[in-house]
């Protein structure tokens, strides 16, 4: 399996703002302006999320972090009425950014820490290559299906066509009444592949590594 891009590692906590700020001190221009500059974020705001529901909290977009010799983009960090959702391009860098900005807000801010051992919801996205493998072989009877829908489609209209599975539960949003409890796994060809490529995109409701056995499990499965 050849890993095209690593899209997004997702990690929600049920972590409030209102729980973590200093009781007294640290206005939040102040707090933001610090964040833009340490993680260089290009856009600073607050989450409409929590805005609807009366509250004003943080919606960081667009930065960066360096820890060692690496560096990698943060997608984005929000504090919704009843969670923290931050989003990197993996779930482990996520893990990095989020330790890394508690431990400044304490020492700079006074800002009090979520204890350990909190629950988190992870949602990984990957675009790969299955080096070869042809999952379109693997639908079975799914191709009965299209070739029947086909058959009962209006000669104007577009053939269907697989483009992969999903194996669904609840799906994974952000909540009034707190955490989400899933996501739907998907693994499906990628459309706008470059011509010749098989590309295919991946969704699941874990976090990164384990979204990786469980892809190089399939391929394995198929070979």
């Amino acid at each position: 399996m050849r890993i095209i891009s690593h899209m997004e590692g997702t990690i929600v906590i049920r972590a409030m703002w209102e729980e973590l700020r200093p009781v007294a001190g640290a206005a939040m221009p102040l707090v933001l302006s610090t964040l833009q500059s340490r993680y260089n974020f290009n856009n600073v705001g607050v989450s409409a999320i929590a805005q609807q529901a009366g509250m004003f909290t943080p919606n960081l977009q667009i930065g960066s972090m360096t820890e060692g010799d690496v560096s990698f983009p943060i997608n984005s960090i929000e504090f919704q009425p009843h969670c923290l959702v931050v989003v990197c391009s993996t779930t482990d860098n996520a893990n990095v950014f989020i330790n890394d900005m508690f431990k400044f807000l304490a020492e700079s801010f006074g800002f009090r820490s979520p204890e350990t051992g909190r629950p988190k919801r992870y949602r990984s996205t990957i675009v790969f290559d299955p080096s070869g493998v042809d999952l379109d072989s693997t639908m079975g009877k799914w191709n009965k299906v299209l070739s029947f829908l086909n058959d009962k489609s209006a000669a104007d209209i577009s053939p269907h066509q697989t483009l992969g599975v999903r194996f669904a539960s609840k799906d994974f949003g952000i909540i009034a009444d707190g955490l989400p409890t899933s996501t739907p796994f998907i693994v499906e060809r990628r459309v706008v592949s470059p011509p010749g490529e098989n590309w295919w995109f991946s969704q699941a409701p874990v976090d990164t590594p384990t979204h990786l056995a469980i892809l190089e499990k399939i391929e394995q499965t198929f070979r």
